[in-house]
């Protein structure tokens, strides 16, 4: 039994140290892109360039699974219910950290939805996301994790507003 264990040591060992060695002679790859986008900001700019990238930096309250038919999965929010015909409450994920490290809350919700990135005039999304977001009344923090969402009118639409683009989640701090 002893040598059985040794034997497949050895193995487990040389095989990490052929592989290890792969490092050195592999290839450089290089990807082509038409071009990299001007900023990371999902709010202040419209561009395939732009969403190619977003989905891999910043992330949305729900998913749109594209494996399978579609469906709408959880993201950063664990979970979520209609109030209303216009109104969405969510639950957030707890234990996400932000780029920076700090804890992922409603306040980063409130403030990607909110008058500095989206509402205001002089937002980054002000002309911007108004086409997919553009009925957005208010956005109220329920507790830290918790956040109610209101459009102006019913939307059938609005779990896949969020699960889109120009809804990534911007941490506030960050």
């Amino acid at each position: 039994m002893i040598r059985t264990l040794l034997s497949s040591c050895a193995l487990v060992g040389a095989a990490f140290l052929a592989t290890s060695g792969l490092a050195d002679v592999r290839p450089d790859v290089t990807i082509a892109v038409t071009k990299n986008p001007s900023r990371l900001d999902p709010m202040a700019e419209n561009t395939n360039v732009n969403s190619r990238i977003m989905k891999n930096v910043l992330e949305t309250l729900i998913y749109t699974d594209q494996q399978n038919d579609g469906a709408l999965e959880p993201g950063l929010a664990e979970s979520w219910k209609r109030v209303d015909d216009s109104t969405l409450e969510f639950q957030l994920r707890q234990g996400v950290l932000c780029q920076n490290g700090e804890v992922f809350d409603a306040e980063d919700v409130a403030f990607s939805f909110g008058p500095e990135r989206f509402q205001g005039e002089e937002a980054p999304g002000f002309a911007v996301a108004r086409q997919y977001l553009g009925g957005l009344k208010t956005v109220k923090v329920i507790d830290s994790h918790k956040v109610q969402i209101s459009f102006t009118a019913p939307d059938p639409l609005l779990e896949l507003r969020f699960a889109n683009w120009m809804s990534e989640i911007v941490c506030k701090d960050a």
